[in-house]
């Protein structure tokens, strides 16, 4: 069977990638049904190698895809030995983006999105993986992005025994405190709501977070997490960051500080730092801790907590 899949991941790669301090991999279109019956498609970064390897599954910000960003996590691990599925949520983003690129590829419309879809979603790419005969079951990670974060929350918590690593960037925690701002009562929602005035969802995104305290889960994963949030990002408060550090048992959290809603360039070398130097922590990856080389000075070291300028304005 191995065999077999090897072949069949050789046979559909896409693309090939040799890093000149790592290893090279392949990346294949890779498609999870989720319980719905809805596509979620994606594509799998595989490392070259007969070995069972560890897996770690991405979740995407709201109203994006897995090629937003996604692909530089994707293939700095992958180059590492470690297996990344990316995917798009069903219904996580339009399908055009109103610049014109491609967006979302999975079955579904953004107005039958949620959190509590995502996490659906999320769950669903979690069993198929453990079917996949190359994964290492005891080395299953998720990293998640602002909603995505949030989603990945969730999903630990409910999983707390099988999912071995957390990486939460910029987690949208926010969501729930939002909507109270946005709406006095959950059925003020009209039936089509341009959320933050760009991506259209209904009440079943209201609904589903407008009485779920995403904070009260967290205490059931009680296995390292790290927690990057930037240090400019006035979308998601880095107060709520903060908070999710002192409420999971075993956090670790870095102010990335140059780092927005999002970390592309020297924020994500920062990033990508931090991560492996985590993965490392919890044996996804050989050796001891990879180095990190701070941008500009850090506002925060493992466990202790941003003590810099508030930031205050709401998700919008």
């Amino acid at each position: 069977m191995k065999k077999f899949f090897t072949l069949l991941l050789m046979s559909l790669a896409i693309s090939s990638s040799a890093f000149a301090s790592g290893k090279s991999f392949s990346v294949v279109p890779m498609n999870v049904m989720n319980p719905a019956g809805k596509v979620l498609r994606g594509l799998l970064y595989m490392p070259q190698t007969d070995s069972k390897v560890p897996l770690v599954i991405t979740a995407h910000e709201l109203g994006c895809n897995y090629r937003m960003g996604w692909p530089q996590y994707a293939e700095a691990l992958a180059s590492q030995g470690v297996a990344v599925y990316t995917f798009d949520f069903a219904g996580g983003g339009p399908k055009v983006r109103a610049d014109g690129r491609p967006g979302n590829t999975s079955d579904g419309e953004t107005t039958e999105m949620s959190v509590m879809t995502e996490v659906r979603d999320l769950e669903a790419v979690f069993e198929t993986a453990k079917s996949w005969d190359f994964v290492d079951l005891s080395k299953i990670a998720i990293i998640g992005g602002s909603q995505g974060g949030a989603v990945s929350v969730i999903t630990a918590s409910r999983h707390a025994d099988e999912i071995a690593g957390l990486v939460l960037l910029y987690p949208a925690l926010v969501i729930q405190d939002d909507l109270h701002k946005k709406f006095a009562k959950k059925e003020d929602c009209p039936p089509v709501y341009s959320y933050n005035g760009w991506i259209d969802v209904s009440p079943i995104y209201v609904n589903d977070m407008w009485d779920y305290d995403i904070y009260a889960d967290m205490s059931k994963y009680t296995k390292p997490v790290l927690i990057l949030h930037g240090g400019k990002d006035f979308i998601v408060p880095i107060e709520y960051s903060q908070r999710a550090a002192k409420t999971y048992p075993d956090a670790e959290f870095h102010v990335i500080d140059d780092g927005d809603h999002g970390f592309q360039g020297k924020t994500f070398e920062q990033a990508i730092g931090y991560i492996k130097a985590y993965l490392r922590k919890i044996e996804f990856l050989p050796g001891g801790l990879s180095k990190v080389i701070p941008v500009g000075t850090p506002n925060t070291i493992a466990g202790e907590h941003f003590t810099g300028a508030s930031l205050t304005p709401a998700m919008s």
